[in-house]
């Protein structure tokens, strides 16, 4: 049997058959060259971190014609937020969005987030990092034995506030009597003030501050707004002075593995998505921050110069010895990187 095509030219059914057998046969070829790179997130999938990662990842499948793609698992699906930073070291994920503050335990120098000095807030934050943190950080890792973790670098900058229930702090002393759920070295100023520091998980939180089971909690906007903390709260302090930065981080060996040019453009996707991941969660701290400043219920509260210095001078005595004792040799290189930055 011969079929006429539009051109007029005649082709038996064999040739027909051959064709779509070979059409398909390099359509399967073409999908199976195109290789996943794992991405983990512990947010959830309804999470601006998750909503980022899906419209900007996408990219590295289209400027590489399908030969490498990124798959994006949110929820913990491919490892809890305190395996991220083992799981990129051995391999077993591409590439993960993790939060130090899981580490500052088995890493110290990452208490150099919450101690509280940063006084030039999310500017300070953001070129401190630029700066020097990214770099150190990935030093610090491999000198840790995680020598398979690439440091991409930090991002979501943001600075830290204190809400409070029925006390307004201004300065230090006013936490005495007062107890206050912290992280990392944010608990010294309230320890060494006269407060007690609380351990209550986040999901806990609200409950908590509603049943005055604690005075208060260091947290950022996202925290009040997400988890709706603000309903709860009489008074948030806007201390600035402690951060808590996401940081982005990929497997060295994995990374090798890819052609140097494809290589290029996965390096150069990863930090398109760190750079949008930073300026749109900056927009919504800014616009979570007009919000409780005009239209929450509570008072919101500024420090002086003096307020906010009285914090930072608490902080350089106790807070930047136990600091130091733990970090090791790169702490006092930290110190100078954030104080070169945040003076």
């Amino acid at each position: 049997m011969n079929f006429k095509l539009f051109s007029g030219k005649v082709l038996q059914a064999g040739a027909i058959l051959s064709l779509i057998i070979g059409g398909l046969a390099a359509s399967g070829q073409a999908l199976a060259q195109t290789t996943e790179l794992k991405l983990g997130l512990y947010q959830s999938e309804t999470h601006m971190f998750v909503k980022v990662a899906n419209k900007v990842l996408p990219e590295l499948e289209q400027r590489t014609q399908g030969r490498y793609k990124f798959g994006v698992y949110a929820s913990e699906v491919i490892g809890k937020a305190a395996e991220q930073l083992d799981l990129t070291n051995r391999g077993l994920v591409f590439a993960n969005l993790m939060c130090t503050c899981y580490y500052p335990g088995t890493f110290p120098l990452f208490n150099i987030e919450t101690l509280p000095i940063w006084s030039q807030g999310v500017k300070g934050v953001e070129a401190a990092y630029k700066g020097g943190l990214n770099k150190l950080y990935e030093e610090y890792l491999h000198s840790r034995g995680l020598k398979n973790v690439g440091f991409v670098g930090a991002t979501a900058f943001s600075v830290r506030s204190l809400g409070m229930k029925k006390k307004a702090v201004h300065l230090p002393t006013d936490f005495k009597g007062l107890k206050v759920r912290t992280l990392g070295l944010e608990r010294v100023p309230v320890q060494v003030n006269g407060g007690a520091v609380m351990s209550v998980a986040m999901p806990e939180v609200y409950e908590a501050l509603s049943r005055n089971m604690i005075s208060g909690m260091m947290a950022q906007e996202s925290n009040w707004i997400d988890w709706k903390l603000y309903e709860v709260l009489d008074y948030i302090t806007f201390l600035d002075l402690t951060t808590s930065p996401m940081s982005l981080v990929y497997s060295i060996s994995d990374m090798n593995k890819i052609p140097e040019a494809d290589r290029k453009i996965v390096l150069e996707v990863l930090n398109k998505f760190n750079d949008t991941l930073a300026t749109e969660y900056g927009k919504f701290m800014d616009d979570g921050r007009v919000f409780l400043s005009t239209k929450w219920k509570g008072k919101v509260v500024n420090l002086t110069p003096a307020e906010r210095q009285a914090f930072i001078k608490s902080a350089e005595t106790e807070g930047m010895k136990q600091f130091l004792e733990k970090a090791g040799d790169m702490g006092p290189k930290a110190i100078e990187i954030v104080k070169k930055y945040n003076p």
